[in-house]
């Protein structure tokens, strides 16, 4: 008894990428909308309330500020006013 032997199907990889080049272009998109969306709704909250996280957060002691200070605004090691 033999076993069959049989040749390896070729399968175009042309619809694959394709597909993998379409689903980064909607993860894209969907992270726009969410991105666009976060930004709605914290500057709703500004409107209505007055209250600004991203500034409570800015004023915050840990991390990001300071390398925001650094590499961006170019003030890194001057003291920062805290607004409360």
């Amino acid at each position: 008894m033999t076993l069959a032997t049989t040749r390896p199907r070729q399968i175009d990889p042309r619809g694959h990428r394709f597909g993998a080049g379409l689903s980064v272009v909607l993860l894209g998109a969907g992270g726009a909308w969410l991105l666009a969306g976060a930004v709605a709704v914290l500057q709703a909250l500004l409107a209505a309330t007055g209250y600004c996280l991203g500034c409570r957060l800015y004023f915050l002691r840990w991390y990001a500020p300071a390398l925001f200070d650094r590499f961006i605004a170019g003030t890194a090691g001057e003291p920062v006013a805290r607004a409360i």
